[in-house]
């Protein structure tokens, strides 16, 4: 059975998705990134793509284009044993609320290695809905995967474009528990989290299997609704280093000792 830790004594509340915003120059993307080797990366990421023979497009998809992704899509999220997001009838939803869809492909020797779908309102908004790529590191550096360049290719494409608000998405906003440490620092590296008054609110935190492991939540106090924080929930104190993989500058932390 699932451990919850009651946050209502510390005045504190926790929706239960946080929206990922890109806030960053728009003509300097890479100068906004949180990591310096990811900066360092992405510099070269066109070439070293070029190198490995893999190519890239984006475009908006037709609905056949969206059905043929969807395997890809599938394979990768059992093997990650996540959830299946992204539904077949996900697509002519989207149509019917007067959205494009747009799809990201990479390919190498003409077979799909990695990917993202994105769903845009006119010039107003833009919102990366789902990704899935193999397992490639283009180089022998941190943070050098296809990921990241997914990521930034998808950011240049919105940018260009001149949308007014840039969204990498939701996730769950329980990282440790119900989203990886890691996807944490992924995605702060690109993004900043932002919270919703319509997202559901609950005055609890999951807890991880093993105790030893922090959990880690956007929280707000009750008296500054929609002002994140990172609180972050642990028996063992994180290091500096530890932290610095999770902060973002504008945004203040909170340590909750159990």
């Amino acid at each position: 059975m699932q451990a919850f830790y009651d946050l209502a004594p510390l005045e504190l509340i926790r929706r239960k998705r946080v929206q990922w915003i890109f806030d960053g120059n728009r003509t300097d993307i890479i100068s906004s990134l949180r990591s310096k080797s990811l900066r360092k990366f992405l510099t070269k990421a066109e070439n070293l793509l070029a190198e490995q023979g893999i190519t890239w497009d984006i475009k908006p998809i037709s609905v056949q284009e969206y059905a043929e992704w969807l395997p890809f899509y599938e394979q990768h999220m059992k093997l990650l044993n996540h959830d299946l997001l992204a539904k077949p009838d996900w697509y002519e939803k989207k149509i019917a609320e007067g959205k494009e869809v747009v799809g990201i492909f990479f390919r190498k020797d003409t077979k799909l290695v990695g990917s993202g779908i994105a769903v845009q309102t006119a010039k107003k908004f833009i919102s990366f809905a789902y990704k899935a790529s193999d397992f490639i590191s283009l180089s022998s550096q941190s943070n050098s995967s296809l990921g990241s360049v997914i990521d930034y290719m998808y950011l240049k494409y919105a940018c260009t474009n001149g949308f007014e608000t840039i969204s990498g998405g939701r996730s769950y906003n329980a990282f440790g528990v119900e989203t990886t440490l890691g996807y944490l620092e992924f995605k702060t590296n690109f993004y900043v989290p932002v919270l919703s008054e319509t997202e559901e609110v609950t005055h609890s935190v999951p807890l991880p299997e093993n105790p030893e492991k922090p959990v880690l939540f956007y929280g707000e106090k009750l008296d500054q609704p929609l002002i994140p924080a990172l609180c972050i929930l642990t028996k063992t104190p994180l290091t500096e280093e530890q932290l610095k993989q999770y902060l973002v500058p504008t945004i203040s932390y909170k340590v909750i000792q159990i």
